[in-house]
């Protein structure tokens, strides 16, 4: 990997220097082949050659393609590329880019892109896109209507779906972004203190778009004359009836420590929150509403199995090691958004 990302880079230098000697447009050839550049059938003049056919032995800078290009390391391309473009390493265009775009490593678009772009590592494109990206890290810095799946995916401004652990943008206006932290400039963010049956202290953080956020929780219990520990994690979506009303549904699992016991054996409270919202100004709310309650607990306290007080319970279900319990609660609070 280390030795792909160096090659990668190398090839990133050699192609910005290559690319920024002429501006002019390239003049169109049915096909080239090339070693390196500048030993192929174009020669020193590669790059004011775009081609319908590219083949690079192993990296090859060219004018551009409308068609179909291949390398063993890398294709660099002064201007367009449309068609199908397939790289070892890199894929490395100054211009536009449309079709389907697969790099072991990565895709570098100094335009825009419309279709798909997968790489191993990094797809990059700096101006306004449309499309589908997939690859460990996604990056558009302007517009882009499609989706990015990947580890870590940003978009300036991202109409459509983002799949990964982070993703990032600026403005998110007609977007889902899933994944375990999602973080927008003009996004949600909201921190709540709540109460409950049984847990009487939450603060929730919940983080991203109003249509699916993320929520990081803490709360506080009695159990056994002693304050009991829970921590937890989730998704919802908020949907606005009009500017002072409407409901949130919420979904998280949470951990109860016993004893402060951050080792101990399968202990989860897991809800769903259906919460109406009455909003009192423009950054608070006062909410409220059913939650429905699983708890799923192998700990054994004095012979019996669980560590919180369950008020009551609609269903029970014990086997030769755990106990599964359901019940309806309530939850209340404010809400502030920031």
């Amino acid at each position: 990997m280390y030795k792909a990302l160096i090659v990668n880079l190398l090839v990133l230098f050699l192609s910005f220097t290559l690319l920024a000697q002429d501006d002019s447009i390239p003049k169109t050839g049915l096909a080239q082949v090339s070693f390196f550049y500048p030993v192929g059938s174009n020669g020193v003049k590669s790059y004011e050659k775009s081609n319908h056919f590219s083949l690079n032995i192993f990296y090859g800078v060219n004018g551009g393609v409308k068609g179909t290009e291949v390398g063993s390391i890398a294709n660099i391309n002064k201007g367009n590329v449309m068609g199908v473009q397939v790289a070892g390493v890199a894929n490395i265009n100054k211009g536009n880019s449309s079709g389907s775009i697969v790099a072991g490593v990565s895709n570098i678009n100094s335009g825009s892109f419309a279709g798909s772009m997968v790489a191993g590592v990094l797809n990059f494109a700096n101006l306004k896109s449309k499309g589908v990206q997939v690859a460990t890290i996604n990056l558009v810095t302007d517009s882009l209507q499609g989706a990015q799946i990947g580890v870590i995916n940003y978009a300036k401004q991202l109409k459509g779906v983002q799949i990964g652990v982070l993703n990032l943008g600026g403005s998110c206006d007609d977007c889902i972004p899933i994944g375990l932290v999602n973080i927008f400039k003009n996004g949600f963010h909201a921190f709540e203190i709540t109460t409950g049956e049984l847990i009487y202290a939450n603060l929730q953080y919940k983080v991203g778009v109003e249509k699916f956020y993320n929520i990081f929780k803490v709360g506080l219990f009695p159990f056994r004359d002693e304050m009991q520990f829970t921590y937890g994690f989730g998704f919802g979506s908020f949907f606005k009836l009009n500017d002072r009303h409407g409901f949130s549904a919420d979904l998280t699992s949470n951990a109860i420590l016993f004893d402060g016991k951050w080792d101990s054996d399968l202990n989860l409270l897991n809800k769903m929150d259906l919460n109406y919202r009455l909003n009192l100004s423009n950054h608070v709310s006062f909410v409220a509403g059913p939650t429905f309650n699983v708890y799923l607990t192998k700990e054994i306290i004095d012979g019996q199995y669980g560590t919180i007080d369950i008020p009551y319970s609609l269903y029970d279900h014990q086997w030769r090691c755990g106990k599964l319990s359901g019940w309806i609660g309530f939850n209340a609070g404010i809400s502030f958004v920031l």
